[in-house]
């Protein structure tokens, strides 16, 4: 294409502009419209910090994301302490996230797409659950393929903490019963309101 002419890409155009990594939804000069308007008003293109060679090699592909997802990823992480702090946008539960950078991919959480890039596909039905407890970390070695119900259980919300109750709240009896569905409650208590109900009948 000539400098002024924009479009569909033509056959010896690439896929995705090779200054952003984006597909383009309109081509000028080769490159998507934002980063020839950029260019053409010299704000310049936005270079994130490259990887080692060697790193990149050893790096998972994580489907969906475009060419500069790991550059970007990497880019927002502070790994001077235990945990690695995500310092970029984070969901109102402080967990971070991230654009998969391809148009219309929508996000995806950050401490996932690390463990994604670095250690590899997580197995369908497994959430990672944050061993040490901050939402912001992105430490694989913070991290721990489980499933949705064990996530549920070690967690601090009002389901979490049920699960790990140990005794009742009438009498601190042992939740020692059972039901079908898997509710525990307490038997104790149970006998009690049984004999209480066939005396009052």
């Amino acid at each position: 294409m000539s400098e002024a002419s924009s479009g569909e890409p033509s056959p010896e155009d690439p896929v995705v502009c090779p200054e952003c990594g984006r597909i383009p939804k309109r081509w000028i000069a080769g490159k998507c419209g934002a980063c020839y308007e950029a260019a053409r008003h010299g704000r310049g293109l936005r270079k994130w910090p490259p990887l080692d060679p060697e790193i990149t090699a050893a790096l998972f592909q994580v489907p969906g994301t475009s060419r500069t997802f790991a550059r970007r990823v990497f880019s927002h992480i502070d790994t001077s302490g235990d945990c690695w702090e995500w310092t970029s946008g984070k969901s109102d539960g402080g967990y971070g996230k991230i654009g998969r950078g391809a148009r219309g991919a929508g996000q995806m959480a950050a401490h996932r797409a690390v463990w994604q890039l670095l250690v590899g596909p997580i197995a369908d039905g497994l959430e990672l659950d944050h061993l040490c407890r901050n939402h912001g970390c992105v430490n694989p070695d913070h991290l721990e393929p489980v499933t949705p119900g064990v996530n549920q259980r070690r967690g601090f919300g009002p389901s979490g903490l049920y699960a790990r109750r140990e005794v009742c709240d009438n009498g601190g009896h042992p939740l020692d019963g059972r039901r079908t569905r898997g509710d525990r409650y307490c038997k104790t208590c149970n006998r009690e309101r049984e004999r209480a109900r066939r005396q009052a009948a």
